[in-house]
């Protein structure tokens, strides 16, 4: 399995543009042979960084990702936005398991059926400020 994760930067007045791009990017892209998940998230504090997160069957499900028109089409809306110095990175990963410990039980975190992606993590961890829960409860 590869996992590609990174950040991109791009002029944050041209934001709401890449918007309807990454869409039409992230629906094309999950329907191909090979792709896991496909997710962007923009930064809550800067509105210019866009992190990637992505997991790949196999390197040859993602070198065909790459010649895919979809890639191309985006390809030309970062750069229409501005996007400059990425840092996305690809990965090897030989196994993957649950990260959450939760009173003594590894916990996964809940997938939603429509995007598959993991719903955020301050929906399903106790409440910090109960003085009944610490953070070695919960990690």
């Amino acid at each position: 399995m590869l996992i590609v994760a990174g950040i991109v930067r791009l002029d944050p007045t041209r934001r709401a543009q890449l918007d309807a791009a990454f869409d039409r990017m992230r629906d094309a892209t999950l329907r191909e042979a090979g792709c896991l998940e496909y997710q962007a998230y923009f930064d809550r504090k800067d509105a210019g960084t866009v992190l990637i997160f992505e997991k790949w069957q196999d390197e040859p499900a993602l070198r065909a990702h790459f010649v895919t028109a979809h890639v191309a089409e985006f390809a030309a809306a970062l750069t229409a936005a501005g996007a400059s110095g990425t840092g996305v990175r690809k990965y090897e990963v030989s196994a993957e398991g649950p990260v959450i410990r939760a009173a003594g039980w590894d916990m996964e975190p809940p997938m939603h059926a429509d995007t598959r992606r993991y719903t955020p993590i301050r929906d399903f961890c106790p409440d910090q400020s109960d003085p009944q829960t610490t953070s070695k409860d919960v990690w």
